[in-house]
């Protein structure tokens, strides 16, 4: 029987954080990190994200819509647009408030859009569903 350090390391995902505010970033980071079940990196500039991919190919990215650089929807539209990164999943992430802006970020290629501020097991059971998909070796929820 496999032990339960076996089944995380061989289950960890790669998740990146994009986000221009220093306190979400770390408090996202802090928030997977938790679970164990992943490994995540983190930008302030979204005119960094499609180098930080193409060198470490997170399997899913959370991405604000509005940052320095790069906003996310640029951003979005870019991965979608590259067919060798149709396996990547996106959380766009926002504190606009702006009633259609959910319908613009999906229709932009996200798997998933949630407000600022967000419910965190919210967030954390979206990215389950993303990065595990269908996967019988899928993690259990950590508790916070």
């Amino acid at each position: 029987m496999e032990s339960s350090d076996t089944v995380i390391q061989r289950t960890r995902r790669n998740i990146l954080v994009v986000d221009d505010d220093e306190l979400m970033r770390r408090t996202l980071q802090r928030l997977l990190m938790l679970q164990r079940h992943y490994d995540v990196r983190c930008l302030a500039d979204g005119a960094l994200v499609m180098d930080e991919i193409r060198q470490w190919r997170p399997h899913l990215i959370v991405l604000d819509t509005r940052m320095t650089g790069k906003d996310g929807l640029t951003v979005c539209r870019e991965i979608r647009q590259d067919a060798r990164l149709d396996e990547i999943r996106i959380i766009v992430l926002s504190g606009a408030l702006d009633q259609d802006l959910e319908h613009v970020v999906l229709a932009a290629g996200a798997d998933a859009y949630f407000e600022k501020p967000f419910d965190s097991q919210a967030l954390l059971s979206a990215i389950r569903n993303l990065v595990f998909p269908d996967n019988p070796d899928r993690p259990p929820a950590t508790a916070e």
